[in-house]
């Protein structure tokens, strides 16, 4: 049922009741993947944010858009926000790691 409503959404002239319905249903993924193909990262990632679904994006197609789209900003940004993700959850399971050597995890 997704994937043929994502078809009519891409060809026809109404995307955003297409994806006020399909945000209406919850199928967040689906309005993720529709903005992904329509290739409007900012509303993605607007829709993303007041959703709550920010971790259901693929950061690496989000790069391959701000690429074909020439939009330097948007790819310096996702580039570090990986970058910081990446050190988080490393840090994450060094403090879990050392857990197992007899240290015990810094309370905040």
């Amino acid at each position: 049922m997704g994937e043929s409503l994502c078809k009519v959404i891409e060809d026809s002239n109404s995307f955003s009741m297409g994806i006020d319905m399909l945000s209406r249903l919850g199928l967040d993924q689906k309005v993720l993947n529709a903005y992904m193909k329509a290739k409007m990262p900012l509303e993605l990632i607007s829709y993303a944010v007041q959703h709550q679904c920010l971790p259901l994006i693929d950061p690496v197609s989000l790069l391959e858009i701000s690429q074909v789209l020439d939009d330097h900003v948007l790819y310096l940004n996702v580039y570090t926000y990986l970058i910081v993700v990446d050190y988080i959850v490393f840090l994450k399971k060094m403090t879990y790691s050392h857990q197992g050597l007899g240290m015990q995890k810094r309370k905040t």
